[in-house]
C-alpha cells in the first residue's frame, strides 16, 4: 500500500508543474501572434472593402477600347431585357461581369478582350445550339464570341440564356 501512495504522490507532484510550463509557454506567443496578425490583416481588409465598393462594370470596360466597350454595353442591356431578374457582379480580379439568379445560381458572364467580348456560359456544353454559335471545346463552359464590325446574334443569345436558366434550375 504504501508503494502505491508514493507512486500517486509523484505522479501530482509532477503535473501541475507540466501544466503550468505548458500553459505559461503556449499561452505567451500565441498572444503576440494574434496581436500582430490582427494588426496586419485590418488595413488589408479595409483596402478589400474598399476595392469591392469602387468596382463598377464601367471600370472593368475602361481599359479596353471604344468599340469593345459599346459591345460590352449593348450584351449587358441584352441580357437585362432577356431576363431582368439576373443579379449583375463585377469580378475584378477575373475583368468580368457575370450574371447570377438566386435559385439557377451562375449562369453567364461577360468577358471583354482587347479586339473582341466572350459571353460565356456556365453550363454551355449542354445548352442546345440550334443557331452554331457557341464555341469552345470544354466539357462545361462554352463562349459566344462577339466582335465589334459583327452584328450581335440577338435571337441567338436570347435562346441560350432561356436554356441556361431552365439548365440551372433543373440542377
Amino acid at each position: 500500500m504504501k508503494g502505491r501512495a508514493k507512486g500517486k504522490k509523484k505522479r501530482a507532484a509532477r503535473r501541475p508543474v507540466k501544466r503550468a510550463a505548458k500553459h505559461t509557454r503556449a499561452r505567451r506567443p500565441a498572444k503576440r501572434v494574434l496581436k500582430r496578425a490582427a494588426k496586419r490583416a485590418a488595413p488589408a481588409k479595409r483596402a478589400r472593402a474598399q476595392r469591392r465598393v469602387a468596382t463598377t462594370p464601367g471600370n472593368i470596360l475602361r481599359p479596353y477600347p471604344t468599340s469593345v466597350r459599346h459591345l460590352a454595353h449593348e450584351l449587358r442591356k441584352l441580357i437585362r431585357r432577356t431576363l431582368p431578374k439576373l443579379e449583375e457582379r463585377v469580378y475584378d480580379g477575373w475583368h468580368g461581369i457575370g450574371y447570377h439568379d438566386r435559385q439557377a445560381g451562375y449562369l453567364t458572364g461577360i468577358f471583354p478582350q482587347p479586339d473582341c467580348v466572350k459571353l460565356y456560359f456556365e453550363h454551355g456544353a449542354v445548352l442546345p445550339d440550334p443557331h452554331h454559335v457557341l464555341t469552345g471545346h470544354g466539357t462545361q463552359v462554352r463562349h459566344v464570341s462577339c466582335w465589334p464590325d459583327v452584328p450581335v446574334p440577338e435571337r441567338a443569345i436570347r435562346e441560350l440564356l432561356a436554356a441556361a436558366l431552365r439548365a440551372g434550375l433543373a440542377k
